[in-house]
């Protein structure tokens, strides 16, 4: 919401849910070895270019 007299949207982002997931589905959980791996991976990419 845009603080404005009268309330104005500025964003309202929509994401379709699949058949057969659940909404908890679309937020998977990384562990920590994953997620350094992860940046890691993108640390060497970057530095590459």
């Amino acid at each position: 919401m845009k603080d404005a007299d009268p309330a104005e949207v500025v964003s309202f982002p929509l994401r379709a849910i699949p058949p057969g997931m659940t909404a908890a589905d679309m937020n998977p959980k990384i562990d920590a070895a994953t997620r350094e791996r992860v940046i890691d991976g993108a640390i060497a990419a970057l530095n590459e270019f």
